[in-house]
C-alpha cells in the first residue's frame, strides 16, 4: 500500500510534465512568428530546437559534470542513439512534416505514440497487453481527433501530404525507439547523467544540421525581443531540462507504457492553452474531445499495465 502511494507521486509528476509539454506548442508558435501578434520575424524550427537544446545542456552540465563519458563504448553508442531518436530526428521529422501536410495530420499521427510504444514494448519486452489498455488507447485517440478537428480542420491528401504523413510516422517511431532503449541504462547511470548525455548528442547533431542549412545560430535581432527570449528560456530550462529529467525518472519508476500513455493529455493541454494565450476559439466538439480523451486515458491506466 505504501509503495502504491509513493508511485502516485510519479504519476502526478508525469501529468505535470505532459501538461508543460502541451503548452510548448503555444510557445513554439510564438517563437515561429516572433510574438503573440504573429507580425514579427520569428525563428526557424531547427533554430528553436538547437537553441533550447543548448540552454538545456548548459544547465545539465552545471548540475552534473563529474563524469563526462559513459562506462563503455556500447553505452556511449546507446546515448548517441537516444540523442538522435529522442531529440534531433524526432523534432526534425515533426517540424518538417508540417511543411508538406496539415498540422491536423501531424497532430493526430504523433498522438499515436503511446499506441506505437505499447505495441513495440509488447513485441520486444513481451509486455502484457490488457483489453482495457487497448480500448482506452483507442478511445483516447478518438477524443484527440475531436480536439484536433474542432476548428474545422480536415485531413489533407496528395503526394505532398503522403510524404508529410510519412515524416510524422517517423517521429512516432523515433520517440518509441527512445522510450524502449532508455530503460537499458537506468541501472547503470543516474537520470541526471542520462538526460545530460541525451541532450549533448541531440545538441551536437542539431548544430550540425543548422550549419548544413546555412542558418544563423544566434539571430540577435530576433533574440533581443523579451517575449522571444522568455519563451526560449521556458522551452530550454523548463520544457527540456526539467521535463526530460523528470520524465526519465518517471519512466524508470512506473514503466514505458504507463508513462507514454499520459501523452494523450498533450493535445488536451494544447487546446486549452491555445484558447487562453493565443485567443483560439472555444468549441463544443473540442470540449467533448477533452472529456473523451480523459475517459480513455483513465481506462488505459486503470488496466494497471506492468512495468518493464
Amino acid at each position: 500500500m505504501t509503495q502504491q502511494k509513493s508511485l502516485i507521486w510519479y504519476h502526478l509528476l508525469i501529468v505535470l510534465i505532459v501538461s508543460i509539454w502541451g503548452t510548448t506548442y503555444v510557445s513554439t508558435s510564438i517563437l515561429l512568428h516572433g510574438g503573440i501578434d504573429r507580425q514579427g520575424e520569428g525563428l526557424a524550427p531547427l533554430q528553436i530546437y538547437t537553441l533550447r537544446s543548448i540552454i538545456a545542456y548548459a544547465g545539465l552540465l552545471i548540475a552534473c559534470h563529474r563524469q563526462l563519458l559513459a562506462k563503455s563504448v556500447r553505452d556511449e553508442l546507446l546515448f548517441i542513439v537516444l540523442g538522435l531518436t529522442g531529440g534531433t530526428v524526432y523534432y526534425l521529422c515533426e517540424n518538417t512534416a508540417v511543411i508538406y501536410t496539415d498540422v491536423s495530420n501531424v497532430s493526430l499521427i504523433v498522438a499515436s505514440i503511446p499506441v506505437a510504444t505499447m505495441l513495440l514494448s509488447a513485441a520486444i519486452y513481451k509486455t502484457r497487453l490488457r483489453l482495457t489498455m487497448i480500448l482506452g488507447s483507442l478511445i483516447a485517440l478518438s477524443g484527440i481527433a475531436c480536439v484536433i478537428f474542432a476548428d474545422g480542420a480536415k485531413l489533407s491528401g496528395g503526394i505532398d501530404s503522403f510524404w508529410g504523413d510519412l515524416l510524422a510516422f517517423g517521429a512516432v517511431i523515433s520517440w518509441s525507439i527512445y522510450s524502449l532503449i532508455l530503460p537499458k541504462l537506468f541501472d547503470k547511470y543516474s537520470t541526471l547523467f542520462i538526460t545530460r548525455k541525451v541532450f549533448f548528442y541531440g545538441m551536437l547533431s542539431a548544430v550540425t544540421a543548422l550549419c548544413l542549412n546555412d542558418l544563423p545560430l544566434f539571430p540577435i535581432e530576433t533574440l533581443s525581443k523579451p517575449i522571444v527570449l522568455g519563451n526560449l528560456l521556458y522551452l530550454g530550462l523548463i520544457a527540456s531540462l526539467f521535463c526530460f529529467w523528470a520524465f526519465n525518472i518517471g519512466m524508470a519508476r512506473i514503466g514505458i507504457v504507463t508513462t507514454n500513455n499520459y501523452g494523450y493529455l498533450t493535445p488536451v493541454v494544447t487546446f486549452i492553452s491555445a484558447i487562453i494565450v493565443l485567443g483560439d476559439d472555444f468549441t463544443a466538439i473540442g470540449a467533448i474531445g477533452v472529456v473523451i480523451t480523459l475517459a480513455g486515458l483513465y481506462l488505459a491506466q486503470y488496466s494497471k499495465s506492468p512495468t518493464t
